[in-house]
């Protein structure tokens, strides 16, 4: 099978294609469940109770740790072709500047909205609680996990993985899959705070070095399929409220929705083939960026045209912004890519041009 070279990793075109089916897949629940006015904390009908179970409870918490496998996954290749140090330099630079842009943006649109609107959002009450040294260290880089634009916490996570992920593949390379049951024991037992303030996205990153090493591709066997269409039949049944949670059923969880939506992407790599993949796919870690603020301002447009009451019209604004903002954004990048170099690792990361 032909080879091609993603990030400087050496991996065949199938695994490639459908790792951008997944973040696809991933970025959409994952921004879907942070529309305002939040369907997780709204007091909402009876009718939008399966949505929210369905898009928040069970999707869209599935789809961060969804993530971090694939990232550990990328990047246990990354440290076959490269140092250390230009990991760590490369991640800093993709994951830690452009989350601080954004939740500067974050900072200055809640000051804006209070100014004018004289609505305080949860950024505004954050900040003005805190001193400058507070608001560099812990809205601004998340030190705290408190990021200004809390939608993007979990990438403080996600570069603290990258940073020791050296340390983790010399253990992994020696003890393989023991080292997730020891991960697993310390995530159960201690904690990992405050080193990572989400402990499953450590263990899914970990796993995904795994088995890049064991493994070396992510098609889920037969086996594998039977055991998460089985898991999720259970999670479904647990989330509507005919069985009880059990010990790790959120772990469990996550683990059966992440095998689906590598599943998911494998089948649609290969039977859809969608063409229009490739350009989303560039998109969606700038769609995740910006999304927050996004949808502030398109919420705040619908209150003015629509209203705030949460009624059946509201599944227009659930379900069609989430997607509008996949073209809107890919559309940008083809402006933005004209920005200077600076400008554009500000925005998303990399220089595009």
């Amino acid at each position: 099978m032909a080879t091609k070279y993603v990030c400087n990793i050496a991996i065949n075109d199938t695994t490639s294609s459908q790792i951008k089916y997944c973040r696809i897949l991933c970025v959409y629940f994952m921004i879907i469940v942070h529309l305002p006015p939040y369907i997780s904390d709204a007091h909402i009908p009876a009718f939008f109770f399966p949505i929210k179970i369905v898009f928040y409870d069970v999707f869209g918490r599935a789809s961060v740790t969804a993530m971090s496998f694939v990232s550990g996954f990328l990047i246990y290749f990354s440290l076959l072709e490269l140092s250390w140090n230009k990991i760590v330099v490369r991640r800093f630079k993709k994951l830690i500047i452009p989350m601080a842009f954004w939740n500067f943006a974050m900072i200055v649109f809640s000051i804006i909205v209070f100014l004018f609107l004289g609505r305080t959002l949860p950024a505004y009450e954050n900040v003005r609680a805190l001193n400058l040294h507070e608001i560099l260290f812990n809205s601004i880089f998340s030190l705290n996990n408190l990021a200004a634009s809390g939608t993007l916490s979990f990438i403080r996570d996600l570069f603290v993985c990258s940073v020791i992920s050296t340390p983790l593949a010399f253990l992994i390379k020696r003890f393989s899959w023991f080292v997730i049951a020891a991960l697993l024991i310390i995530y159960l037992t201690i904690s990992f705070e405050p080193i990572v303030f989400r402990g499953s996205i450590f263990i899914f990153f970990a796993l995904g070095m795994v088995v890049a090493q064991e493994i070396g591709h992510l098609k889920v066997s037969t086996l594998l399929r039977c055991i998460y269409v089985v898991v999720i039949c259970v999670v479904f049944a647990i989330e509507f409220g005919l069985f009880s949670e059990f010990y790790m059923y959120d772990l469990l969880k996550r683990a059966a929705i992440g095998l689906f939506f590598l599943d998911l992407s494998f089948y649609l790599m290969t039977v859809l083939k969608i063409r229009m993949v490739d350009s989303f796919s560039g998109a969606t870690y700038l769609i995740y960026l910006s999304h927050d603020i996004a949808f502030m301002i398109l919420w705040g447009v619908w209150n003015i045209f629509v209203g705030k009451d949460i009624t059946p019209v509201y599944l227009l604004f659930f379900f069609l912004v989430p997607l509008s903002w996949f073209f809107v954004v890919k559309h940008l990048l083809r402006i933005f890519k004209f920005l200077p170099a600076f400008g554009q690792v500000l925005i998303f990361g990399k220089v595009r041009g």
